[in-house]
């Protein structure tokens, strides 16, 4: 049945505005007067939505309304989710897990990797390398202090 008067158009679909409300459970305030935020088809005020349905920061608890970043199964503000030992955010940058916590790949290279004696840089993964008098070398870092060769 058409109505005549003013209507909302909103989401793709016409609303009159006395049902055009927040859809949290007691609320019902306009949606005109305020900004609204959709969530799973429902449509909430900002009040609403920031005190009883967005997600909360797993660091600050303070509630995410825009971007969001999803790791280690928590949710966090981007600016929140930071490398454990130097807290600079991650940004799209990779982190590094230890011990649950994350870290940057400097870091995480810093403090948790296995350094050659010789050159300094870390022993990863698929590095030929030999432990000598407690000390680990990569394999061509490990040479005779006389005549310089390879051992």
């Amino acid at each position: 049945m058409f109505s005549e008067g003013a209507f909302v158009l909103a989401t793709g679909l016409a609303w009159c505005p006395d049902h055009f409300v927040c859809a949290y459970r007691g609320c019902g305030r306009r949606l005109l007067e305020c900004g609204f935020v959709e969530e799973n088809g429902s449509k909430y005020c900002e009040g609403c939505f920031e005190a009883h349905i967005a997600p909360r920061c797993s660091k600050c608890s303070k509630p995410i309304i825009s971007d969001c970043v999803n790791a280690m199964q928590k949710k966090w503000h981007p600016t929140c989710f930071t490398c454990a030992h130097c807290f600079k955010p991650f940004g799209n940058a990779a982190f590094y897990l230890e011990n649950g916590l994350p870290y940057c790949e400097q870091d995480w290279n810093m403090l948790f990797t296995t350094k050659c004696v010789s050159c300094k840089y870390p022993i990863e993964a698929g590095d030929r390398w030999v432990e000598a008098l407690g000390n680990a070398y990569h394999s061509n870092c490990f040479n005779c202090t006389v005549s310089h060769r390879c051992l």
